[in-house]
């Protein structure tokens, strides 16, 4: 019971902590000129892209190459391209996160000591 207690306790640590780091992201737009993409654009970069058909793509970035965007699944080619936005998360997001691992941590450590000090003090009798 005290595991299945600590590991609830866990799960919603973790999802709050998830759910803040990705509804504090912010935006950036970049010029979509390919020479400003190719300079600020870096491997493992999460972006969102407006294209002229009126779709929007998001992705992560695998290389920029001298005609698209490379992505995991995808390739964007730079002419179909309305607007393009840089995912950037905020400091609130990266100190949440932080914040929310380490109580992960500590609640799991703390869990550990009162189960090898024999459970916990008091109770019903």
């Amino acid at each position: 019971m005290k595991n299945n207690l600590m590991l609830k306790t866990t799960s919603i640590i973790l999802t709050i902590s998830l759910l803040v780091f990705n509804s504090c992201s912010s935006y950036i737009a970049l010029k979509k000129e390919p020479e400003n993409l190719r300079k600020q654009l870096k491997k493992n970069d999460c972006i969102r892209v407006f294209l002229k058909s009126g779709n929007v793509v998001t992705l992560k970035v695998v290389k920029v190459s001298n005609e698209a965007i490379i992505g995991q699944n995808s390739k964007i080619y730079f002419d179909t391209i309305k607007k393009i936005e840089k995912i950037k998360p905020s400091k609130l997001t990266v100190i949440s996160v932080i914040m929310g691992f380490s109580a992960t941590i500590f609640i799991f450590i703390l869990a550990q000591v009162i189960k090898a000090a024999g459970g916990p003090v008091g109770g019903p009798n």
